[in-house]
């Protein structure tokens, strides 16, 4: 059977006028750019971060901040010629910040000098998820990835539900998750198990919509992995964020050299390779 898969430009296209959620409202209503993933390639490796931040709500594009350059850096330093990005939500999640006693926050913007609401990041909330969650899935499917990189909890609880507890048990394992594809498959009936039936005289053929089995791996988010990247004790975060990366990359490599006969050498990469120099 055909499989049909839409290029990602059409994709972005149906996606990127979204309010469907509050989150789209406000970008709308900010003039901030809707964040669409991007990569090099398909059928590699993906990852996905839980949202995008103010720079990447001003660029447009995922992961370029402080902790984009710690993903980024990782990407080119291990070798990952094949790779793509994304968030669960494409829209910027945050709301004003305010002080212990409940005044608004505010700070200056250093180009005009003008005092500005100080807006803070935060976790987007299950109907914000659930709004987007369509257009993950189906981005998902059209990369179709041979392994997917869930970083953070927020991410992982997204994509994988109760199959992720969290990123203290969970991090570095593979997890199975089912994403829809673009055709139907027969299906038998309900009461009958039959493969077709008779509705208001006409018969008619079941179907349900294709599943496609992909596996995830859960790992810390980049931020967190800059907030602790001083710590130099045996299995601290950068060097568990790395052993998990690797997992991955060895995992792909093993794979196109099993199906393509090409052998992908993979990098020695140590923490200083991927952490932000100083500026």
């Amino acid at each position: 059977m055909t499989d049909f898969r839409k290029p990602l430009h059409v994709l972005r296209e149906e996606w990127e006028g979204c309010t469907k959620c509050d989150l789209g409202k406000r970008r709308v209503e900010e003039k901030g750019e809707f964040v669409f993933g991007e990569g090099v390639g398909t059928r590699g490796i993906m990852f996905i971060g839980e949202g995008p931040g103010e720079k990447e709500e001003y660029e447009g594009r995922p992961f370029v901040g402080p902790s984009g350059k710690i993903l980024r850096n990782a990407i080119e330093s291990l070798g990952i010629a094949n790779y793509y990005i994304s968030n669960v939500v494409a829209c910027r999640s945050c709301s004003q910040g305010f002080s212990s006693e409940g005044q608004p926050l505010f700070k200056t913007n250093r180009l005009t000098g003008h005092q500005e609401p100080w807006i803070k990041d935060q976790p987007p909330t299950n109907p914000q998820i659930l709004a987007c969650l369509p257009r993950l899935l189906e981005e998902i499917y059209l990369v179709d990835p041979h392994i997917i990189i869930t970083l953070g909890s927020e991410a992982s609880k997204a994509l994988l539900g109760s199959a992720f507890s969290s990123i203290t048990k969970d991090r570095g394992t593979p997890k199975e998750v089912l994403v829809p594809g673009s055709w139907r498959l027969p299906a038998l009936t309900a009461k009958k198990q039959a493969w077709r039936r008779k509705v208001h005289g006409e018969v008619v053929m079941p179907t349900i919509q294709n599943q496609v089995r992909y596996w995830a791996m859960p790992t810390f988010h980049p931020s967190y992995v800059l907030r602790n990247h001083a710590d130099q004790r045996q299995g601290n975060v950068v060097d568990l964020f790395l052993q998990d990366l690797k997992k991955a990359v060895a995992t792909y490599n093993r794979y196109v050299l099993e199906v393509f006969q090409v052998n992908l050498a993979e990098a020695d990469v140590a923490p200083a390779d991927i952490l932000p120099g100083e500026e």
